[in-house]
């Protein structure tokens, strides 16, 4: 079944340098508050790649909680009980930037780990 969707509060609250409105969650791993900023830049696209990454990680919690895109707009700060354990997050800054292509080249003497082919399997590619 689908998992449950976050809900207003109506209040809002400033975290950091934005307003933002409350939102909470109850569902089958726990519960939350999440403060939302509506007109943050460029939120869909985020939010986007971060379902996208979590789904692509295989997290098995992924289909239980919130999405990002669930939200409709960022979330700036979250506190959560999930599992008897409470998570908190905060963005301190955000910033839009080109970043140089150096960044993405892969360092000297960088050497692949290669690994073991498993006994009577397909060696590896």
């Amino acid at each position: 079944h689908a998992p449950a969707k976050p809900v207003t509060t109506g209040q809002k609250e400033t975290v950091g340098e934005w307003e933002a409105e409350i939102f909470t969650w109850d569902g089958p791993l726990g519960k939350g508050r999440f403060w939302v900023v509506k007109d943050f830049p460029k939120f869909a696209e985020i939010n986007a790649v971060s379902d996208k990454l979590g789904k692509a990680m295989g997290n098995p919690m992924a289909k239980m909680a919130p999405q990002a895109t669930d939200f409709g707009g960022m979330v700036v700060k979250s506190e959560m009980i999930t599992m008897g354990k409470n998570i908190s997050t905060s963005l301190v800054s955000a910033k839009e930037q080109e970043l140089d292509a150096k960044e993405f080249t892969t360092p000297e003497g960088y050497n692949e780990m290669k690994m073991p082919a498993l006994p009577g399997g397909a060696p590896p590619k």
